[in-house]
């Protein structure tokens, strides 16, 4: 199973945000009131963070997302910094990359369980 690399540091302090995915689908028949169903048997969890990372930590998130995860295809293991239960997960888009000052970046990643 893959891992999380373990050479990224933690959320930085005050980042971490948990939600769930959208739980209810919804449907419009041609006659009467739209209809709404669960998608799934129980809520998913959505995790987003920043990290601040130097040069070398920003291409270790962008190369394990473009080639360890094929660009967010693939599924691995997330560890909750907090609560050190072990998720499953993926990254439905490209961590987001701000350039802070120096060899200082701000990277941005959301994570979805499945």
């Amino acid at each position: 199973m893959i891992e999380w690399p373990s050479s990224l540091p933690g959320p930085a302090v005050g980042t971490l945000a948990e939600g769930s995915l959208e739980t209810k689908v919804s449907d419009q028949g041609e006659v009467g009131a739209p209809r709404r169903r669960n998608r799934f048997t129980r809520a998913l969890a959505r995790f987003q963070f920043e990290m601040v990372l130097t040069g070398a930590q920003k291409d270790t998130v962008l190369a394990f997302y473009d080639d360890t995860l094929a660009r967010g295809v693939e599924a691995f293991e997330w560890t909750h910094p907090s609560t050190s239960k072990t998720y499953l997960v993926v990254i439905p888009a490209r961590p987001a990359v701000q350039h802070v000052t120096a060899d200082v970046w701000s990277v941005s990643v959301e994570l979805d369980e499945i």
